[in-house]
């Protein structure tokens, strides 16, 4: 049971539409968390914004190194929604099956090439914290 409503285009007001067209722009679609988050319409833009910087706009991270990052983010915060939706997308990315189980089992990265083991330098996703994303 969701802990807020998932809003749709309809729920809301008029003048706030167009931003639940922004978020769904790149994407093609609005997945459920901003759905939940446009309970506040302007907050959810402004973080779909954040979002299409690092996913679509910049150059400066790979789409490899990006899902690798953020899967990382997802098992060390066992945030189950985020982890299946970019499970697919890693492998799209060319996130080989090997990393991705690394990933998934926390197991040794001797194996991997050093761009695909940056989630384990300076051990950046162990500083996450323990609170998980449910």
């Amino acid at each position: 049971m969701a802990r807020v409503p998932y809003l749709s285009r309809d729920d809301l007001a008029p003048d706030k539409r167009d931003l639940y067209d922004e978020i769904a722009g790149p994407r093609g679609h609005v997945a459920r968390p901003f759905e939940a988050m446009l309970i506040s319409p302007d907050v959810a833009a402004s973080v779909a914004v954040v979002g299409e910087q690092l996913r679509y706009v910049s150059a400066s991270i790979s789409a490899e190194v990006r899902e690798i990052v953020t899967l990382t983010t997802a098992r060390r915060l066992r945030c189950q929604y985020l982890w299946t939706h970019h499970w697919a997308s890693a492998a799209e990315a060319g996130v080989r099956e090997e990393v991705r189980a690394a990933i998934r089992d926390e197991s040794p990265t001797n194996r991997l090439q050093p761009r695909e083991g940056v989630w384990r330098k300076d051990e950046f996703a162990s500083r996450l914290g323990a609170d998980t994303c449910q």
